[in-house]
């Protein structure tokens, strides 16, 4: 049998000590509990709890005091975003605050995936690890209140940082941005661009010119191999792909003009720019995309 003895509500103007007394209790076992919020009518969030169970004696005044403890109102984790790669992992850092913005330390939280087939977390230390590329958002939970707060996760084994755009009208070209030593990197360059303006006669990308119609070449119905785009003063062989799927050094890539290249950073920028000559007169145009290996 459960009963309620009186819900009192006290209010000291600036928070702090506040007694009560209630009178002609029944003796017997009896639990007390105090619930603090942070608006005067008592209403919205319980910001602080106590309870306490003690025992109420016949012609006697039992004194009980209470020490109410904070409780989360909110949650944070950090980062707010994370880029993993498949198989890797990453740590994500929750943090449990109360009404005034200090942290809880003894708050637990409990973690959770929207999409463990692509991200999975450890229930209780927050890492991270990626499965299979996609997008999941991790969930830190306050275990008493509820409260959470999420971490946006793409599982990829390559993050974009900058994409340039290449004259084709110059040899001034686009510097990246510092790509740090020791980690690999890689250029994705697409598009096309004519030389002379001349759309009809010889379209080209970053490897190749088209037919050539005039025989310039040889075969006018062939493409050629051509050095156009260069990383500094190196030529590279740019990965192409007949299929969109496999990948390989001096292949054309009709279907979507789109070449890969691998590069080592060395702390320093790297200068992307079209070897052509005279330059005048060329119309279209090519873009890098600089992505970084997770």
């Amino acid at each position: 049998m459960s009963w309620v003895i009186e819900r009192l509500l006290v209010s000291p103007p600036g928070g702090g000590p506040v007694s009560a007394q209630i009178r002609n209790v029944p003796a017997g076992w009896a639990r007390i509990t105090a619930q603090a919020f942070a608006t005067p009518d008592a209403t919205g969030d319980i910001i602080a709890t106590a309870s306490l169970t003690f025992r109420i004696k016949v012609g006697q005044t039992t004194n009980v005091g209470l020490i109410t403890e904070a409780l989360c109102t909110s949650v944070s984790v950090k980062p707010s975003s994370l880029t993993v790669a498949p198989g890797k992992t990453a740590s994500l850092e929750g943090t449990a605050h109360d009404a005034d913005g200090n942290v809880l330390l003894g708050a637990t939280l409990d973690w959770d995936s929207s999409n463990p087939a692509v991200a999975a977390v450890d229930s209780t230390s927050g890492q991270v690890q990626g499965v299979t590329e996609g997008l999941a958002s991790v969930t830190a939970r306050e275990r008493v209140t509820g409260k959470l707060a999420s971490c946006d996760v793409t599982v990829a084994e390559w993050s974009d940082l900058v994409t340039l755009t290449i004259p084709v009208t110059s040899a001034d070209g686009a510097l990246t941005p510092v790509l740090e030593a020791g980690w690999q990197y890689r250029f994705v360059a697409s598009g096309t661009w004519c030389p002379w303006g001349i759309a009809s006669s010889r379209p080209a990308d970053a490897a190749w010119y088209g037919p050539n119609e005039g025989g310039l070449r040889g075969d006018p119905s062939a493409w050629v191999e051509h050095d156009s785009l260069r990383i500094d003063d190196v030529i590279p062989a740019w990965l192409g792909s007949s299929d969109g799927v496999n990948w390989a050094p001096h292949t054309l890539s009709l279907a979507t003009h789109e070449y890969r290249y691998g590069y080592l950073g060395t702390g320093a920028q790297v200068r992307l720019w079209l070897y052509d000559l005279p330059y005048f007169d060329n119309t279209g145009g090519l873009s890098v995309t600089v992505q970084r290996h997770n």
